[in-house]
């Protein structure tokens, strides 16, 4: 399958091999989902010195997911996360990342790489973290003092 067209997604990305590697993927992507989910291969190349463009690392997707909270922060745009379950260490000097997008869908030919002559090594999928959210208690006193801070209005003034 990694000489079908498109069957990788390469990346020019900032985030490290060892980010990457304790994330369970490559992060913060605007992409087209379906079409992600459908690659086999990320292939990330370096967008910062010194390694700049150079290919570091290639994984196997295991899934695209929405990158939480990115959507509501951003004014509603939407990021992905590109999981891997498994990543080999490459080294791929200068390789030629000439494109307007950051991502780019294409197959490992194109960066002359041979996926079975790589050692890959399983990604300990990270557990997300849950978040134990207490209810807030507040007074009506305390209700509208904060809504008056936070509209600019005097207190007395909130019903």
């Amino acid at each position: 399958m990694g000489n079908i067209i498109g069957s990788t997604i390469a990346t020019f990305t900032c985030n490290s091999a060892q980010e990457i590697k304790d994330r369970g993927g490559d992060y913060d992507w605007v992409l087209n989902p379906r079409r992600a989910k459908n690659c086999q291969f990320l292939l990330c190349v370096s967008s910062q010195q010194p390694n700049h463009r150079t290919g570091f690392l290639l994984g196997k997707i295991s899934g695209v997911e929405e990158v939480e909270g990115y959507k509501e922060t951003h004014d509603g745009k939407v990021r992905y996360m590109i999981n891997v379950s498994e990543i080999a260490t490459i080294n791929i000097p200068k390789v030629d990342f000439k494109f307007l997008n950051p991502v780019k869908y294409c197959n490992l030919q194109y960066f002359d790489i041979d996926s079975s002559k790589l050692n890959f090594e399983k990604v300990d999928i990270p557990q997300k973290k849950s978040i134990d959210i207490q209810p807030i208690s507040l007074s009506i006193a305390e209700a509208k003092k904060s809504l008056a801070l936070h509209y600019g209005i005097e207190q007395e003034k909130i019903e």
